[in-house]
Order: structure tokens, then C-alpha cells, then sequence
């Protein structure tokens, strides 16, 4: 694992879809993202990390807007970015498709823009959830399949519309306008129009990330993977479809959409079929749309689709690429989660199937499947029996069971080598009742939560894809926000130490570091005075020494700088070596 780790020569990445890992050349990989940012009218490349003027950007608009009486206390804390990072360009290999192209994800995590995103996309949900055509997943396409009229009539047609690169598609000017129009239909209006296009302007105008060692910023749409994503599209695209059906002569017998994939049923032929689709790619130049279409089957998201005896009918549909590379019985999860696998995974078939006979035949294929990955036959057959004894029309309606404990979560990391957790909460709880106040805030055992550690996706596609295109250098330097440590921090790669002997800066160093080792360097003496070690953060420990320096406390280190003729002006620090953890 340490070889695949430092192997630079590979990139190691999770398929687009099929639940599959892959193996790319890092030069090809890198080509290939780097061709997408070039040929990509969308992006631009700029010369600078922009991020600290984008931080400081989204600070001045939070305190205009709160100045302004628009979000309360609690919401510009919510709201004010704090350390932002750029975004982190990624990119996933689409195996289902010939030549395997990637499709490019930004990673917006820590952005700071990131809660502005979150705000915005939360105000446009519920218009996007009245949209005529709005599917919510498979259970909502499958209940609105069966209210679709049947029998229908001879020589339907099924028909797909896929949205070609929907997000960085999406036009912004005529995307904006039919959001304010959706924000104005709003019910519950606490946020005014005018303050959330703000934000989305902030957002969609700020829209920067990076990948190896280059900075972009995205010029339309908005990026896979940023939170302003799903209902930013879907809402240009319903007022996309509005114009679709003003103009066409003839409209579809059913027409349903999940973000960019469209499923319908038409009946006026095929070759209207195709004009409707000509049509469709008019509406706006960015916008284009694929057409498959079928008269006997066609796949939907997860679903097959037929028309039999004109009726629609359903089936599981997996990509041939679909590894199903469920979790293995072996690996280090509760018991609990390794029996809702075979559990979920079956009440998904028998849900969308809507013939018994294909249930039976998929659930067959599920149970070998899962064998593979060490699932006991008895273990299997325990979990699926509880799907076989549940009716196919109760799985089709949504469980809305209220979550009304009121338990306080301990959430741990899960451990085979973990002890009975429940059992010791429920031994202890009375220790904590002898206290009224804990008595108030326990009426109850706390509720256990597992979290799953760290896996080997988690090293060898995430940490080595950071490590090989958003590693810093191994320097020290200013953390660049400013801070009070900022001007006593030097600025190297190298040091030396008294006999001229130099020496390289172990990993990256700034004020917000933590775990390092230091060296105090006095300007006038022309030398380090005093090496030590912090598993604070750089700025933390110095700022303790810059205050015991002012003070003047008794503390080795501080006596060197007011005495002697010494001023806080010496005093300046090196970090030597980042540690790990």
C-alpha cells in the first residue's frame, strides 16, 4: 500500500459509475483534466490563488448585508468564511463511455463561499419540487409511472433526454432571471429576493479552484460538486422546459426529468419525435440535449423500462460496467450496517421490479453477488426473507417516521477491539444523574453513533490525489491572513544552523500549523537563540512568547528580548519540521 502510495507515476480514482476503482497514467490523467480547463470556453485560467480576496469579498458582503438588517446575528456567523481553501479540481473516469473521458468534479469543501452556496440552493428547493417534470429519485419515478394513464395508446414510444454537461451549461444571465422569478414565488420569504441573488452572484462570480499548481476560475454554469448545484440548474432548466412546450406543436404523453436525464412517453410518431428534439437543442446554444428512444425498452437512471400489452413495466437496470463492489463481510463496520446491505439491496429490486418473476431472477444474482464479497448463504437468505415477506406496494410509499428522541449522540469511531459502549452507558448513567444539571440534559443514556474510519479509498484515491496535484512545498512562511504572528514568521525553505550547515524545511509551515518544530531567530544576534517544539498551532505558542516578551516574564526565552539592549522588533521565528498528526 506505502508503494502505490508514493508511486507518482499513477492516479488512482473511483469510476464515474459502477462503483469501480481505476488506474490511470498521472501524465495522461493530468493531460486530460488540464485539455477540459483549455478547450472549455467555460473556465479561464488566472495567474494568482485568488482565495484570500475572495474570503475578504464574502466578508464585506455579510457585513453589508447584516448592516442592512437582512440576516440576523446567528446567520452572519453562519455566513462569515473563516481560513477558506480554493476549490480542488478532480476528475472521474466515465468507463461506461468508449474513450473513458473524465468528468470533472470541483471538490468546493472549506470554499469561502461554501455557506453561501448552501444558502442559496436551500432557497431555491422549493421551487424546484413544484416543477411539473421534478423527479426526487427512483421510489418518486416509479409512484409516478403508475399514475401515468394506461393503457396507452398503440405505438408509443419511450424516449430519454440526457442534458449534455448540464452544470457548466447552465447560461447565468437567463439562469439568474428565472431564479428571481422563483424567488419571488417563494411562500416563506426569509431572506429577501435581492439578498439571495446577491449571494448567488458572489458565489457564481467566485467560483475559483485549482489542480497542479494552476488557478482557474469558472466563467459559466456552476461546478460539479459545488453546493449551489442541483437546484441552481434545475431551475433555469424548468424555465428551459417552459419554453420547450410553449413552442412545440405537439407535447409529450408524459414527461419527467431527474436533474439533467429526461424520461417520456411520446405518441405522435417518430419523426415528430425527432423534430421535438431539433426544437429542444434551439431553446438555447448551451444547452443541448441527446435523444434515445425506444418502442419497447429503455433504461432510466436504475430502471428498465418496457412497454408490454401498452403498459409500462419495470426492471433493475445495472451498468455492464457495475463492478458491485458492495461492502465486504471482512471489513470493520457494526453489525448492523452488514445486514442492511443484503436488506437494502433487496428491497430495491423488489421495488423497482414490477414483475415477481425478474425479483426473483435479480435477487438470485444479488445473493451471488454478495457471496463474492463474503456474505454467509444463511446470513443472506436471513435479510432477504425479510424483503420477500414485504408487498412491492408498501415499498413504493416513503417512510416518514419523525425522529422525536430527544437522546444526546455519542458518536465514536468503530473498532472491532471496541467494548459493549451500549452496555457501559446504560451501567454509568445514574454517575451522571447525581448531577441535576446532567440529570436535565441525560433523561436518557446517550444514543450511540458510529463513524467508520479511515479506508483504502480514503489513501489511495483521496490522500494520494491530494498529495500528487495539492501538496504544498516544503517551506515556512506568513499564514497570509494577517494575524498578529504573521510579521514575526520568516519566510524560507532553507535554514542553518551556527557552523554554516544548512538544512531543507520539512513539509509546509505557516502561523495556522500545528505539531512543529520551531526555532526562535534573534535579528540583532544574528542567530537562533532557543529551538522548541508545539503541538498548538505556530501561532498559538508564539504568540504566548511575543506576550511574555511585552510582559516581561521571567521565561528564558523572553529575557533574551528585553535585555541587553533587545526590543520584541529581534524576535522572529523559523519553523523547522511539520510532524505528523
Amino acid at each position: 500500500m506505502k508503494t502505490l502510495l508514493k508511486d507518482n507515476s499513477i492516479v488512482i480514482r473511483p469510476a464515474d459509475k459502477g462503483s469501480g476503482i481505476v488506474i490511470m497514467n498521472t501524465e495522461d490523467y493530468t493531460n486530460k483534466l488540464e485539455k477540459e480547463m483549455k478547450d472549455n470556453g467555460t473556465y479561464a485560467e488566472v495567474t494568482e490563488d485568488k482565495t484570500k480576496k475572495i474570503e475578504n469579498k464574502v466578508k464585506k458582503l455579510v457585513k453589508q448585508i447584516h448592516k442592512d438588517r437582512m440576516i440576523t446575528d446567528d446567520f452572519k456567523s453562519y455566513l462569515m468564511p473563516s481560513g477558506g481553501t480554493f476549490g480542488r479540481l478532480q476528475g472521474n473516469p466515465k468507463i461506461h463511455k468508449g474513450t473513458i473521458p473524465l468528468r470533472t468534479i470541483v471538490n468546493g469543501r472549506n470554499h469561502p463561499t461554501e455557506k453561501m452556496a448552501e444558502v442559496v440552493e436551500n432557497e431555491l428547493r422549493e421551487h424546484v419540487t413544484s416543477l411539473p417534470s421534478y423527479i426526487k429519485d427512483t421510489t418518486d419515478f416509479l409512484n409516478k409511472v403508475t399514475q401515468i394513464a394506461q393503457p396507452l395508446p398503440n405505438d408509443t414510444i419511450l424516449f430519454c433526454f440526457d442534458v449534455v454537461a448540464l452544470y457548466p451549461s447552465v447560461p447565468r444571465i437567463e439562469a439568474r432571471t428565472a431564479i428571481e422569478t422563483a424567488l419571488n414565488l417563494r411562500m416563506k420569504q426569509c431572506i429577501p429576493t435581492q439578498t439571495v441573488l446577491e449571494m448567488m452572484d458572489m458565489v457564481q462570480e467566485n467560483n475559483s479552484f485549482s489542480f497542479a499548481n494552476k488557478h482557474y476560475i469558472q466563467k459559466e454554469g456552476t461546478a460539479i460538486g459545488s453546493h449551489l448545484g442541483m437546484n441552481y440548474a434545475s431551475t433555469y432548466l424548468g424555465s428551459w422546459e417552459k419554453q420547450l412546450m410553449d413552442q412545440a406543436h405537439q407535447l409529450p404523453y408524459a414527461y419527467y426529468r431527474y436533474v439533467d436525464d429526461v424520461w417520456g412517453l411520446w405518441t405522435h410518431g417518430e419523426e415528430t419525435l425527432r423534430r421535438f428534439h431539433e426544437l429542444a437543442n434551439t431553446i438555447h446554444p448551451r444547452i443541448q440535449v441527446t435523444l434515445r428512444f425506444s418502442k419497447k425498452q429503455l433504461e432510466f437512471l436504475d430502471v428498465h423500462t418496457s412497454i408490454v400489452n401498452n403498459v409500462v413495466t419495470t426492471d433493475l437496470f445495472s451498468k455492464p460496467t457495475d463492478k458491485h463492489m458492495y461492502l465486504h463481510m471482512c471489513s470493520s463496520h457494526p453489525e448492523s450496517t452488514k445486514k442492511a446491505i443484503p436488506y437494502g439491496l433487496g428491497v430495491r429490486i423488489k421495488r423497482i421490479c414490477s414483475s415477481n418473476d425478474n425479483y426473483l431472477r435479480h435477487r438470485k444474482d444479488l445473493k451471488s453477488h454478495l457471496q463474492d464479497r463474503g456474505y454467509n448463504a444463511n446470513f443472506i437468505e436471513d435479510e432477504l426473507g425479510k424483503v420477500d415477506a414485504k408487498e412491492r406496494t408498501d415499498l413504493l410509499r416513503y417512510n416518514n417516521k419523525e425522529n422525536k428522541t430527544k437522546r444526546v449522540p455519542l458518536v465514536i469511531t468503530f473498532s472491532r477491539a471496541l467494548p459493549n459502549i451500549r452496555r457501559i452507558l446504560w451501567k454509568h448513567i445514574q454517575k451522571l444523574h447525581t448531577s441535576d444539571r446532567m440529570k436535565q440534559i441525560f433523561t436518557e443514556a446517550p444514543i450511540l453513533a458510529f463513524k467508520r474510519d479511515k479506508n483504502l479509498q480514503d489513501i489511495l484515491v483521496h490522500k494520494k490525489h491530494n498529495n500528487l496535484f495539492f501538496s504544498k512545498p516544503n517551506r515556512c512562511e506568513p499564514c497570509g491572513k494577517y494575524c498578529a504572528v504573521c510579521p514575526y514568521i520568516m519566510t524560507s525553505d532553507k535554514f542553518e544552523d551556527h557552523g554554516g550547515k544548512q538544512y531543507n524545511v520539512k513539509n509546509y509551515i505557516n502561523c495556522q500549523s500545528t505539531n512543529v518544530v520551531y526555532a526562535v531567530f534573534c535579528k540583532k544576534c544574528t542567530k537562533y537563540v532557543y529551538v522548541g517544539e508545539t503541538g498548538d498551532t505556530l501561532y498559538q505558542r508564539q504568540l504566548l512568547n511575543l506576550s511574555r516578551i511585552k510582559t516581561k516574564y521571567g521565561d528564558p526565552v523572553a529575557i533574551h528580548f528585553y535585555t541587553d539592549g533587545h526590543t520584541i522588533q529581534d524576535f522572529s521565528v523559523m519553523g523547522l519540521e511539520k510532524l505528523h498528526g
